[in-house]
């Protein structure tokens, strides 16, 4: 699994690494918005759960992520019950969905 934020480029089919989460969630094994998150409408800010073993749903936090300034803005967690995160379109509210 994977901490790692990529950047993928489509007209020269290569990826770059953004950022590796790894050491801000130490205990965490990939991030993810369970493809059903999106970034702001400028995508500068981001939502994602961080996942913990490979068991099905098993979030241990949030975060959103804002990519101009490179920073975590905001966290959450532990929250095992959220099923996916998204970003509203202005970038102001992450969106948790739970079940």
């Amino acid at each position: 699994m994977d901490m790692n934020f990529y950047k993928y480029d489509v007209t020269t089919d290569t990826s770059t690494s953004i950022r590796d989460f790894g050491d801000d969630f130490p205990n965490g094994a990939q991030i993810l918005d369970a493809s059903k998150g999106a970034p702001s409408m400028d995508k500068n800010y981001w939502a994602f759960s961080v996942k913990r073993g490979s068991a099905p749903y098993h979030m241990i936090a949030a975060f959103t992520y804002d990519l101009g300034d490179n920073q975590i803005i905001n966290r959450m967690g532990p929250s095992e019950n959220h099923r996916y995160i998204t970003m509203s379109p202005y970038g102001n509210h992450a969106v948790v969905s739970y079940f």
